[in-house]
């Protein structure tokens, strides 16, 4: 987590995101593809999951989602709500 707080390009090449949009509205951020062996592949996040909220933060905005980027050193796990499917899923990562 710390390598990505200080390379945010290094995000991208393990994970793509793209905007879920309803109407002008943010929904959310669909995962297009997660890199083997990477910690989003170890967070358990899948293609085509929709990333719903960050420890409890509803991840509606790029601004939502910038703030979770920017306190991510300040954390000890990660929660997310997915949408995969028609389910929402709930993954657990432990920082430590």
């Amino acid at each position: 987590i710390d390598h990505y707080a200080k390379n945010m390009d290094d995000i991208y090449k393990n994970i793509g995101i793209a905007e879920v949009k309803k109407g002008n509205a943010l929904e959310g951020f669909r995962i297009s593809f997660v890199r083997k062996g990477s910690a989003f592949e170890k967070l358990g996040v899948r293609r085509g999951d929709v990333i719903k909220s960050i420890n409890g933060e509803k991840i509606d905005s790029y601004n939502a989602a910038f703030g979770v980027y920017k306190n991510i050193t300040n954390i000890n796990n990660l929660s997310l709500v997915v949408e995969r499917g028609k389910e929402e899923v709930e993954l657990e990562y432990d920082v430590n």
